[in-house]
């Protein structure tokens, strides 16, 4: 890599680092160099699908789908090209570097659980604890509500979600549905 860098639009990073573009000069000073890469990093992994392990940055994540009841990942490399397979099962005794990241990965992105289907009135286990546990949250029509703000459903949907797996959903009640069934 030579001291400059040059981009298709003409943009370039000198070897100050400084950002020239054609409209003007944005300073990027050394020390937030390392910052500035590791967010196009990020952004470009998660374009790309796969994660990165924070302890080996070489190594990179891909979900590798499910097979004969458990989840896979490949770990590669991105320094040498070597990669591995492995299974969650597998994964969680962390042997080798590759076991340790795969295991990382699947730590960082557990199974979700799957949702309650039969209607009614949810909350948190522990729903005097603060505020955001004290929603109730009802399920009608498989359409998740929050009963206090049901205009945000999205956030009913995803906070349903956050619950149940940390096992933290509980049915309070069932609910008729609105169409009398």
């Amino acid at each position: 890599m030579t001291s400059t860098f040059k981009s298709s639009n003409g943009w370039h990073i000198d070897e100050d680092g400084r950002l020239s573009t054609k409209g003007g000069c944005v300073v990027i000073v050394p020390s937030e160099t390392p910052d500035v890469a590791q967010f196009f990093t990020e952004r470009r992994d998660h374009e790309l699908g796969r994660w990165r392990d924070k302890g080996n940055p070489d190594c990179v994540v891909y979900d590798a789908g499910v097979s004969e009841g458990d989840r896979w990942c490949r770990v590669v490399n991105e320094r040498t090209g070597t990669c591995e397979h492995h299974p969650e099962t597998y994964a969680a005794g962390g042997i080798t570097v590759y076991m340790g990241v795969a295991r990382a990965y699947f730590l960082a992105h557990p199974q979700r659980k799957p949702l309650p289907t039969e209607p009614g009135l949810y909350i948190h286990r522990l729903w005097r604890e603060s505020p955001e546990k004290g929603r109730v949250l009802r399920l009608n029509r498989n359409v998740w509500e929050d009963v206090d703000q049901s205009d945000d459903r999205l956030n009913a949907l995803e906070l349903a979600q956050k619950w149940q797996d940390a096992g933290e959903l509980v049915r309070l009640a069932p609910v008729e549905s609105e169409d009398g069934e």
